[in-house]
């Protein structure tokens, strides 16, 4: 647990951006070849993973491609990780930070889309009990 003053989360949100826009690349194409793998395996049933399937070549390399993207993407949550964030939900833009308020461990809250953190909420209240951070 690595706990960051709000200064500190403050400086490393342009790189949390940063990995947030390449992490939007790759669950695009995350998106994009499960769809592909779904309809091949819809199309074919069980028969796709026979390797006599005419399409089967075709099959494991999207399978492949999709199980190299979702790891990319998992990635990018460990480097978000690795600066002190905590991703809680990428489809929200969310991510929290852990800090010190009153001597008691909070999280800092930061949503994609904003400057600079302004909330923080306790640790089992989530994004609902999101409360601004006075001076």
């Amino acid at each position: 647990m690595r706990f960051l003053t709000l200064k500190e989360t403050n400086a490393v949100l342009p790189e949390i951006e940063a990995i947030l826009k390449q992490m939007d690349l790759h669950v695009a194409r995350e998106g994009e070849l499960s769809d592909l793998v779904e309809d091949m395996e819809a199309y074919w049933g069980e028969d796709i993973e026979e390797p006599t399937n005419p399409e089967h070549e075709k099959y494991k390399r999207l399978h492949s491609d999709l199980a190299l993207v979702t790891s990319t993407v998992q990635e990018c949550a460990v480097f978000i990780h690795d600066l002190g964030g905590h991703l809680k939900s990428y489809e929200q833009g969310l991510v929290d930070f852990y800090c010190t308020r009153g001597g008691r461990p909070v999280f800092l809250c930061w949503q994609r889309g904003e400057e600079r953190v302004e909330y923080y909420h306790e640790l089992d209240a989530g994004f609902q009990g999101r409360k601004p951070i006075t001076a």
